[in-house]
């Protein structure tokens, strides 16, 4: 069994609308609803919908308004309140003096714990899983911070973006992604995974054992995904791997309305993500991911 999973619901209607289209026309069994999202209540009333899909919350430090006091988290934004640390930024802050540390710890507490609060409320849940936009969450000490809040805002499972390498059996397809910046998140990404896995067992918090969507991050295809699925071996983790994909685009004028406020807009305008849509409900990739459900069953 494999889980097709969708991130970045409620940032924009343009991107909720391209992923649940997704979901209503292809395979996507999950979402990430990101808790700070410019459409987060309308993604919220757009899931009532579909009580069967499943939904993380996706941490978001990297773009748009954060939900506490932007007085109390002044480390994480910028002087017009919306947040400015990059993955690495936000990383190289946390190694200096001990007390800008443990500030810095204790803000993005605080807005973790109001981001993962949000969403169970909004959707009336006890119990939440947890990834993030531009997985944040595995800076080791954001992952510190994460463990520090699973018992009680109730984290039941996290995200672990470890990834087996494999190319598409497209050579232009592949080339291009060994000459992007994607094999460096690859590398860097699961050795953070490696280093948090220990402390998810520790804790029986739950993982998800394999992943696929870094290395062709914005240019998934089914020939991607064969080619990485064919190296899972069967575990006895609750949770599937998972299969990433960003399907959906800025809706009409979202660019010129609100694009400015949101850090990745290039990408949210992207050809690339109406591709993965198009993969996403393509009856060739329906019938891959049928054929791997009917294989289990």
């Amino acid at each position: 069994m494999i889980d097709i999973h969708a991130d970045d619901l409620g940032l924009t209607a343009g991107i909720t609308d391209g992923i649940l289209e997704a979901y209503l026309s292809g395979r996507l069994d999950s979402v990430s609803l990101v808790p700070n999202g410019f459409a987060f209540d309308y993604a919220v009333e757009k899931l009532k919908e579909f009580p069967e899909l499943g939904v993380s919350v996706h941490l978001n430090f990297f773009e748009g308004r954060p939900l506490a006091d932007v007085g109390k988290i002044p480390l994480l934004v910028d002087p017009k309140g919306y947040f400015n640390q990059s993955f690495e930024s936000l990383w190289i802050a946390s190694l200096f003096s001990n007390g800008r540390r443990v500030a810095l710890q204790e803000q993005v507490k605080l807005e973790m714990g109001l981001q993962i609060d949000r969403v169970k409320q909004a959707l009336n849940v006890e119990s939440v899983r947890v990834d993030s936009h531009r997985h944040y969450h595995l800076i080791p000490f954001v992952f510190k911070c994460l463990l520090e809040l699973v018992d009680s805002h109730r984290v039941k499972a996290v995200r672990i973006p470890f990834e087996l390498f494999s190319l598409s059996e497209s050579l232009a397809h592949s080339v291009r992604t060994l000459l992007s910046t994607n094999p460096i998140k690859h590398y860097l990404l699961n050795a953070l995974s490696r280093y948090s896995i220990p402390f998810l067992n520790a804790r029986g918090i739950a993982y998800n054992r394999y992943f696929v969507g870094v290395l062709f991050t914005g240019n998934m295809t089914l020939s991607v995904v064969e080619n990485a699925v064919s190296r899972f071996e069967r575990t006895d983790s609750s949770i599937p791997p998972e299969v990433l994909f960003h399907p959906g685009a800025f809706g009409n004028n979202e660019r010129e309305e609100i694009g400015h406020h949101l850090r990745g807009s290039e990408y949210y305008s992207s050809s690339d993500r109406t591709g993965e849509l198009d993969v996403l409900t393509s009856r060739a990739f329906c019938e891959f991911v049928d054929d791997i459900r009917s294989d289990v069953q």
